[in-house]
């Protein structure tokens, strides 16, 4: 079962093939949870929990990898999520990851690494990660694109991080929208906060130390409240109350 450091290692025959990985748990493992190498590749609804050697790896995709709706908790000894070496041609982004959660991670030098590849990083919610930088990216010159990334309705606590957002290989712009990077606005990121519905602001998760990571009715990142759409993993989970239809006789049985 080591995988090659991984408890599940495919390496699939391009095109003919795309590795498919849902509804799956990684839990404690010796080793990292999954590494894929060259092939596309789609997660969905997966959690990663305690693996001792970072929760996935993609490597060497010719086309895309999509990681979505997945939790990575808890994972030590390298990055929660790591991209390397993609080659997307001219279907940009190559990476999308998609309203994931990323917490209490602890090992690699960042919880979410992109590395030589372009992505786009969508309602995720990190928190409480240990990391020294959150998200890295660096996109190729030798690659025919001129994009690193996009970060769209994320909120990041920097947990342990002392750099939020790590960029290399400049002139590669990115871009950050309608997002909320608590105390995070430095380096690459700092010219951001500001504009494009981006804030710094408690982002009122109901009960994040129990796992919690909804959000309070007055969140700063709620839709109603913000202007540009949710941030985060996940919707409102407190502080409103909800009103249901009743018959009549079902109210009066309650006096």
């Amino acid at each position: 079962l080591d995988g090659g450091g991984a408890a599940v290692y495919l390496w699939l025959e391009f095109p003919n093939t795309v590795a498919v990985v849902e509804d799956c748990e990684f839990l404690d493992n010796g080793v990292g949870g999954l590494f894929v190498s060259a092939s596309p590749c789609h997660v969905r609804r997966c959690q990663f929990l305690r693996n001792a050697s970072g929760g996935v790896r993609i490597w060497g995709g010719p086309v895309s990898a999509i990681v979505e709706d997945s939790v990575f908790a808890s994972n030590a000894g390298d990055c929660a999520l790591e991209f390397v070496d993609f080659a997307p041609g001219d279907q940009l982004p190559g990476i999308k990851v998609f309203r994931c959660l990323f917490t209490n991670n602890a090992g690699g030098s960042s919880t979410l690494r992109l590395q030589d590849t372009p992505g786009w990083i969508a309602d995720c919610t990190f928190w409480g990660n240990q990391a020294p930088q959150t998200i890295f990216l660096r996109a190729w010159t030798s690659f025919l694109f001129d994009w690193a990334g996009l970060l769209e309705r994320v909120i990041i606590e920097p947990g342990a991080a002392t750099e939020v957002v790590h960029c290399e290989d400049d002139p590669h712009p990115f871009a950050i929208h309608c997002s909320d990077l608590v105390g995070g606005w430095m380096g690459c990121a700092a010219d951001w906060l500001g504009v494009e519905g981006n804030i710094d602001a408690d982002p009122m998760f109901c009960d994040p130390a129990a796992g919690d990571f909804t959000l309070h009715a007055s969140s700063p990142c709620y839709a109603i409240n913000s202007g540009c759409g949710t941030m985060g993993a996940y919707d409102v989970g407190c502080g409103s109350t909800g009103v249901d239809d009743a018959s009549f006789s079902a109210i009066k049985a309650l006096y």
